[in-house]
């Protein structure tokens, strides 16, 4: 099962209060968060720490260190847990399951403050990185570009411009391109933990 998140302003309390109506894909109402800048009322049987957009789907049941092993394999999951490790040590970041849509099977998501840091994505034997990088933050790649890997500007280059910015996913084989990922984390947003 998987969860849809409506969004609704809540005049009924605060105009600054967002009420997160979370309902299952059997279309039942499973809980209501109310969020109040970064704290939360939580009411019902599904509790969550993130916070949400509308349109998030929601895991019922986060995926076990088994099950990812089981899907992406060994290796990549040693990648995936190393990567995890060095944005965590970065960046104090909500941190989000969600469905992976028609591609992949599963997306975790690193959020704050309601925007998207990065995301990464399974699916069978695959592990996927994306950021997103809006205009100032390719113009500081553009100007930073020598000081990534060949493999990185290649990526860079064929990825697409949406009118939120490009979009740029890396197929992560190993972790030697760690460097380069937190370099680009680095551009989207500076860390803030020391």
């Amino acid at each position: 099962m998987f969860f849809n998140v409506l969004c609704l302003y809540d005049m009924n309390y605060q105009p600054e209060r967002i009420r997160y109506y979370i309902y299952g894909n059997d279309g039942e109402l499973y809980n209501q968060v109310i969020e109040v800048g970064k704290a939360f009322g939580r009411t019902g049987n599904l509790c969550t720490e993130n916070l949400l957009k509308e349109g998030d789907i929601m895991l019922e049941k986060i995926p076990s260190q088994e099950e990812m092993t089981s899907l992406i394999g060994e290796t990549l999951f040693e990648a995936w847990k190393g990567l995890c490790e060095r944005i965590e040590e970065k960046y104090d970041m909500e941190r989000q399951w969600n469905s992976g849509g028609k591609r992949w099977k599963y997306e975790y998501k690193y959020r704050r403050g309601g925007k998207t840091l990065c995301a990464l994505y399974a699916k069978e034997d695959c592990f996927g990185f994306m950021v997103i990088l809006g205009q100032a933050e390719r113009e500081a790649f553009e100007r930073e570009r020598q000081n990534f890997s060949p493999e990185v500007q290649k990526v860079y280059d064929e990825s697409t411009t949406y009118h939120d910015g490009k979009w740029i996913m890396f197929m992560i084989k190993d972790q030697s391109l760690f460097d380069d990922m937190m370099q680009l984390l680095k551009i989207k947003r500076r860390p803030n933990k020391k």
